[in-house]
């Protein structure tokens, strides 16, 4: 829920009503930054926030690592499956345009 492109990330995830997960870096009751506090209710809401830290803990910069540890973890197998998804997606968009393509080429040239 960092400032920047993790807020941003989670937002645009809220948007498209799917789920996200938010890791903090601080305690489930101090949530940092402040202006993400109506963000936070919402990934509650329609996702999951989870902390290894003691519900009051501040966020202190010596939490990030562990946070950032967490989240590597949680994507280590996220990456590789929407990497593969890709793939197949633009190898299916691929045949679509390949497909097309030839057909209005192979009729172009019956019709001269």
């Amino acid at each position: 829920m960092a400032r920047g492109i993790d807020g941003e990330a989670h937002k645009g995830v809220i948007a498209s009503n799917g789920y996200t997960v938010a890791v903090l870096g601080s305690g489930i009751e101090c949530i940092y930054p402040k202006e993400h506090v109506k963000l936070f209710e919402q990934i509650a809401e329609c996702g999951c926030v989870i902390s290894e830290f003691p519900p009051k803990t501040p966020p202190l910069k010596s939490h990030f690592p562990a946070r950032n540890r967490i989240i590597s973890g949680m994507s280590r197998d996220r990456v590789p499956k929407l990497f593969d998804y890709l793939h197949y997606k633009m190898k299916e968009l691929d045949a679509h345009i390949n497909g097309k393509q030839f057909n209005e080429t192979y009729q172009e040239n019956q019709s001269t």
